[in-house]
């Protein structure tokens, strides 16, 4: 009987995409899902992402963030995820509502074919980007999402964020 979860670590942290990246060429499912370990994103909620596919309604699915009062991070935070997901539909004709989203459904051969090189959180935009200018538009679920304070151990600033739309 093979393991149903094989833990693969790098030696030293190289980013999250690159983390994906081993990932998703160890997988032997058929779909990759990326979720924060953080717990921003609850993982009770990944039977949300597979229902569209079960019902044969998508291949790719995106959990899509409200952001309120209760939920998030900072004004600036969502502004800057606003102005990023604006750029993307202009740039593709499209209309997604979270590019930065961190909760992610893909098909593991697409998202194998997808080359993303970003190491970090870059990643994120550029999955998305590869996504749209193939013509695959994500479909969106609605999830619940806490995002923590700098003193729960969020890193994201505005430094981090001019450093993930510039890789």
């Amino acid at each position: 009987m093979t393991p149903h979860v094989t833990v693969t670590m790098h030696e030293r942290n190289q980013g999250k995409g690159a983390a994906i990246r081993t990932a998703a060429q160890q997988a032997t499912g058929d779909y990759v899902i990326i979720c924060d370990a953080d717990l921003e994103y609850a993982p009770a909620q990944i039977p949300s992402l597979l229902e569209p596919v079960l019902r044969g309604d998508a291949s790719v699915v995106y959990g899509t963030r409200t952001f309120g009062s209760h939920n998030a991070y900072s004004y600036l935070y969502v502004l800057g995820n606003r102005g990023v997901t604006t750029c993307a539909n202009i740039l593709y004709n499209c209309y997604i509502s979270d590019l930065e989203t961190c909760f992610k459904l893909i098909p593991a051969p697409l998202y194998r074919d997808l080359g993303v090189k970003s190491a970090g959180f870059g990643m994120e935009a550029e999955i998305t980007g590869k996504l749209l200018r193939r013509g695959i538009r994500p479909y969106e679920v609605p999830i619940s999402y806490k995002a923590r304070s700098r003193e729960a151990g969020k890193k994201l600033t505005g430094g981090t964020a001019w450093r993930r739309s510039g890789s």
